[in-house]
């Protein structure tokens, strides 16, 4: 209702989850899911080449990691909302162990968390489509670390990036509350948003 009521066009989607399938696999349900939106949402009255991208937690994963890797050349923007799996390895060292939550989407093997990670792709890619990085003070100077950290790799690499220092939030509640008057976190979406002239949101 917060994006429709601003003219935007909101799609959310959904991908499959472990262990139905793998990370590989939920990669293809986002880009099978941005194509689906591309073919059909001039029919909503949707701009297929205005496409911005935004998920929370596990959804912001995807949202960078699909763009990272370029498989949705073309985006206006990405918005990941709060995840500390920008980079598994530094998660992992930070951490001591990548952790039980993260071991089932990512298993145990520190190839696949190099694969998995954003940062990995980043740093073979050169310019990616301007992003919102949010973070909130769950975890504390991990989560800062590890998401100011992906956010200085793009702009090395000469994205535009800006990041929302969510220190007033909780995990939770960077996503819950968003949409409700004199949000910070929401007024740093739109603002976001009016500065690259989207005109259409992929939620995941």
């Amino acid at each position: 209702q917060w994006l429709t009521s601003r003219g935007y066009i909101f799609v959310a989607i959904d991908y499959r989850k472990v262990p139905r399938t793998d990370i590989d696999g939920q990669v293809r349900d986002v880009e099978a899911a941005i194509s689906w939106v591309r073919r059909n949402i001039r029919r909503y009255n949707g701009d297929p080449n205005r496409v911005v991208l935004m998920g929370h937690s596990a959804g912001a994963h995807l949202s960078a990691l699909v763009a990272a890797q370029g498989k949705a050349n073309g985006l206006r923007g990405v918005i990941p909302n709060d995840v500390q799996a920008y980079d598994l390895l530094a998660y992992a060292t930070k951490r001591g162990s990548i952790g039980p939550m993260f071991g089932t989407a990512f298993t145990n093997e520190p190839p696949n968390w190099i694969r998995w990670s954003p940062a990995t792709h980043a740093k073979r890619n050169g310019r990616l489509p301007p992003h919102l990085i949010l973070y909130s003070r769950s975890q504390g100077e991990r989560r800062r670390s590890i998401s100011i950290g992906y956010a200085n790799l793009l702009k090395g690499r000469g994205t535009d990036v800006t990041v929302f220092h969510g220190t007033a939030y909780s995990h939770g509640a960077i996503a819950a509350r968003l949409g409700r008057p004199g949000d910070r976190a929401t007024a740093a979406i739109e603002q976001a948003q009016s500065g690259i002239t989207a005109r259409l949101s992929v939620g995941v």
